[in-house]
């Protein structure tokens, strides 16, 4: 997070940046929304599905598969697909229950 935010400032024109072992509470970032939004739209496509598969109880048999599939849609697969954390997609998505409900179609916030 240190050299981010170093090398972050250092391509705004800042220097002398002065991060400790914790990042600061408050970040004065400045985000060009208007040509590249931070969050964008995905909606769940039929393509997703061949990550969805069955996943055998024990280890010996799950040795033996090829991929491991995920059992249902889930923040893991968004996670997965676009590097963020499960639980920093609840934020965007207030409400949204991906592991009881998401099915191909469903549209969801990511960033």
């Amino acid at each position: 997070m240190r050299k981010a935010l170093v090398r972050y400032e250092a391509a705004e024109g800042k220097s002398g940046g002065q991060f400790g072992a914790r990042a600061p509470d408050r970040l004065d970032l400045r985000f060009r929304t208007q040509s590249r939004p931070l969050l964008t739209s995905y909606t769940f496509s039929p393509n997703d599905q061949k990550f969805i598969g069955h996943v055998p109880g024990n280890h010996a048999q799950q040795a033996k598969q090829q991929s491991m599939p995920l059992q249902r849609f889930s923040r893991a697969l968004l996670g997965e697909k676009f590097h963020a954390e499960g639980d920093f997609l609840r934020q965007p998505n207030p409400g949204l229950r991906l592991e009881q409900k998401a099915k191909p179609g469903d549209e969801v916030k990511v960033p």
